[in-house]
């Protein structure tokens, strides 16, 4: 399911024809989607359904918010910049556009007389990303999945122990 979405998506959006590029965004994607099933999982093991319909999107809320997508980290008050790196949506999302964007990327084709973003390293500075390396966020990614893997095991142990 990963491989076909991953597939549709890289060909739709005009990504280089590259196996290199496409393998990191298929394996960031694929880590990506392993993480937030075990995160489904340990919702679904430890609350009650009609808990878990509304607590597990409020549960998901704040690492959508503090992904770098919709708020860059610089732009963060300094006491809340510790929240990003406790999302594992951040990570993927500097996996993914280090994927597409870095490793020496050439030039963007642009229709346009003026293009802000013809070289990739100005995109990746500009979302804060000039900085990030894939294998960090692959291997926060992967901790963070064991970990969830981890917790739900007691979780369910605990569910099925007190069960009457």
């Amino acid at each position: 399911c990963t491989l076909a979405y991953c597939s549709i998506v890289y060909v739709v959006s005009k990504q280089p024809p590259e196996l290199f590029r496409f393998g990191l965004f298929l394996l960031m994607c694929t880590a990506v989607t392993l993480l937030t099933q075990a995160v489904g999982v340990l919702v679904g093991c430890s609350l009650s359904i009609k808990h878990g319909v509304v607590f597990g999107p409020l549960a998901i809320m704040p690492w959508v918010i503090f992904s770098g997508f919709f708020l860059h980290i610089s732009d963060a008050p300094s006491p809340l910049q510790w929240l990003f790196h406790t999302s594992f949506l951040k990570y993927g999302l500097e996996g993914l556009m280090l994927a597409i964007y870095g490793y020496n990327r050439g030039r963007i084709a642009c229709s346009d007389d003026y293009c802000h973003f013809r070289k990739p390293s100005k995109f990746l500075k500009e979302m804060d990303m000039s900085g990030a390396s894939y294998t960090h966020s692959l291997g926060v990614i992967l901790a963070m999945y064991l970990g969830v893997k981890v917790v739900t095991y007691y979780m369910l142990r605990y569910q099925l122990s007190h069960r009457r």
